[in-house]
């Protein structure tokens, strides 16, 4: 309603009705719903994308490669409100030996509550890292920590320069094991 022309206003040669000039907008796309899991990476790169933080490289056909440090929020299942639930991550990591442990500190942020766990992975085969979260629907930060990524130049001399932590091929949040406590 308070739309007026250029003409009213100043006496330009400009007769249409102006509201407001927009210089840019900005659409950020929220988490997706907490009922994505399981997640595999191979056929849902919109999801992944939502939920990637800082720390990743490019999507590849099946995985993305972290990078020394990475991070990334996930919604978390309606079920972990009154249940311990956990988190698992189906991975590799490049370079992993016998010659050369690669350890990998995956971090929670969950409900104000960090946990923190090593995992030392010796192989190149896939893994699944696995860590307890808080009871909650919140949001939970995931950061991990590669102190030994390096790049595949640095490591056998090709021309890739990306420093490679883990390469993340799915993720889960699911009720954890019962308490064995009696």
């Amino acid at each position: 309603p308070a739309a007026i022309s250029p003409q009213d206003l100043q006496g330009a040669n400009d007769g249409r009705k102006l509201g407001i000039a927009l210089k840019s907008v900005d659409i950020q796309l929220g988490l997706p719903d907490a009922d994505i899991y399981p997640l595999d990476l191979k056929d849902n790169h919109s999801t992944i994308e939502r939920i990637l933080g800082n720390g990743w490289h490019g999507l590849e056909a099946n995985h993305v490669w972290s990078s020394n440090t990475s991070a990334m929020t996930l919604p978390v299942p309606d079920t972990c409100a009154q249940n311990t639930c956990e988190l698992s991550l189906s991975a590799f990591a490049y370079g992993a030996s016998q010659q050369r442990p690669v350890t990998v500190t995956l971090q929670t942020t969950h409900k104000g509550q960090s946990n923190s766990k090593n995992i030392v992975l010796t192989d190149s085969g896939t893994n699944s890292l696995t860590i307890t979260l808080a009871k909650s629907t919140e949001p939970v930060t995931v950061s991990l920590s590669v102190p030994a990524a390096i790049s595949p130049q640095d490591l056998n001399g090709s021309g890739d320069s990306r420093q490679l932590g883990i390469a993340l091929k799915s993720l889960n949040i699911e009720l954890g094991l019962p308490c064995p406590c009696t």
